[in-house]
């Protein structure tokens, strides 16, 4: 922690320069993330909905075990 707040009062500029770069990164990955979820999201969607539908014609006794 001290060592980040060095870097952030150094006068030389290169703190600006990692921190930037570190927010950047961050900002890519918590992009490529909210792009990636709703594949999933729709995926365990589409099993929870097939198990359903499963355990119901297993109910009304349509298809075996």
């Amino acid at each position: 922690m001290k060592k980040l707040l060095k870097r952030l009062r150094s006068t030389r500029g290169e703190g600006y320069i990692d921190i930037s770069v570190a927010v950047l990164v961050v900002m890519i990955l918590l992009v490529a993330v909210i792009k990636i979820a709703p594949v999933f999201i729709t995926k365990m969607t589409i099993n929870t909905y097939a198990n359903e539908l499963c355990r119901e014609a297993e109910i009304a006794g349509r298809v075996g075990t």
